[in-house]
């Protein structure tokens, strides 16, 4: 009997974590050094070190067709050949 590869692949959301340090005179300076980095959209620029990120896997939640606009958010392989989704 022959052995075949067979995958599915799943897409989630996920939550992750970026982190690193402000040094401040205050809480409420580092609180307004952390939003006006946030809002300027350089978060993670003008850092003395670099920011530490990570996966919080317990947020981890199953993305639905409607959220994904309508597309797959789950795909069935066999050999690395798509066969199913669950889009009807």
């Amino acid at each position: 009997m022959e052995k075949f590869e067979i995958y599915l692949d799943t897409k989630i959301t996920m939550w992750t974590r970026s982190s690193n340090v402000i040094e401040a005179e205050s809480l409420e300076e580092a609180t307004k050094i952390a939003i006006e980095k946030y809002e300027s959209g350089n978060y993670f620029d003008d850092f003395d070190t670099g920011c530490e990120y990570e996966h919080l896997y317990e947020s981890e939640e199953q993305m639905s067709v409607e959220e994904n606009g309508g597309n797959a958010t789950e795909e069935l392989y066999v050999e690395g050949v798509l066969i199913k989704t669950n889009v009807k």
